[in-house]
């Protein structure tokens, strides 16, 4: 991955909590979803898509959070586009305010991101897809900082991260978090920062790759929906070749977050 700043485009996104706080279990609060969606979901884990354009996409379109997204991508014209809810084992916490500890530790264990794997199209098979990453400061991006581990999270975060990608090479990446009360969701945006090439080509400008998760915890499951959207430079239809990857690269996020949660 580039340089991937997470912007908290998502810090406009707040989940209506009266719907939340309505439902007991993952199942009530996701019943905006049709009912093949949400079986494939319960059977799977995960029910995902990809299109070209976010309004393309079905999932979203329902849910407590539409309009937050709508907002948060108001004038942004994407030519991929991609989305999946999923289903991760709650962890195991005494209260509400541990398993937001959990969430949140799992999602800033940025060192966890070196090795990462993202199955590859033109390959058929997993490979590595960042060799490195780290923390580091805003103001000084040679200097690696370690993970944050809190007992508390705070309402907002935000973290510069240092990573090696596979095609790109040296990035940074900016992931930025809002949260509200204990067991409210957690709203992460993500937001390149620097070029993505591909081949000779540019094929996505900074700020043009964003990607949003929000994550809301229940006793029986963590309900993490994810969005990814790029805006890609027009390569005469070569840039659809990557169509996939972009999918893939969300569901490695969420592979990396779910392993982080099961620690």
């Amino acid at each position: 991955m580039r340089v991937l700043r997470v912007a908290v485009l998502l810090c406009a996104v707040s989940l209506p909590l009266a719907a939340q706080g309505a439902a007991r279990t993952s199942r009530d609060y996701l019943g905006f979803l049709p009912s093949k969606a949400l079986d494939t979901l319960y059977s799977t884990g995960e029910v995902t898509g990809i299109a070209a354009t976010i309004n393309d996409l079905p999932l979203w379109q329902s849910s407590p959070f539409a309009g937050d997204i709508r907002a948060a991508l108001a004038g942004f014209s994407s030519t991929i586009a991609a989305e999946g809810f999923f289903l991760i084992d709650a962890p195991r916490a005494a209260d509400p305010a541990g398993i937001d500890a959990k969430i949140f530790n799992s999602f800033t264990a940025f060192s966890s991101l070196k090795g990462l794997q993202v199955y590859s199209v033109s390959k058929g098979r997993p490979e590595t897809f960042l060799f490195d990453a780290s923390r580091v400061d805003p103001a000084d991006r040679t200097r690696r900082l370690p993970d944050t581990l809190v007992t508390e999270v705070p309402p907002q975060a935000e973290f510069v991260v240092y990573e090696n990608e596979e095609q790109t090479g040296d990035s940074y990446v900016r992931f930025q978090f809002r949260h509200g009360e204990p067991g409210d969701p957690f709203l992460v945006s993500v937001e390149n920062l620097s070029a993505m090439h591909w081949l000779a080509f540019t094929l996505v400008e900074p700020g043009n790759l964003r990607t949003y998760f929000t994550v809301v915890p229940f006793p029986d499951h963590l309900v993490l929906y994810g969005l990814t959207t790029v805006k890609t430079a027009r390569l005469l239809g070569l840039e659809r070749v990557k169509e996939k990857s972009f999918y893939y690269r969300l569901r490695a996020l969420v592979s990396w977050f779910a392993g982080n949660v099961g620690k």
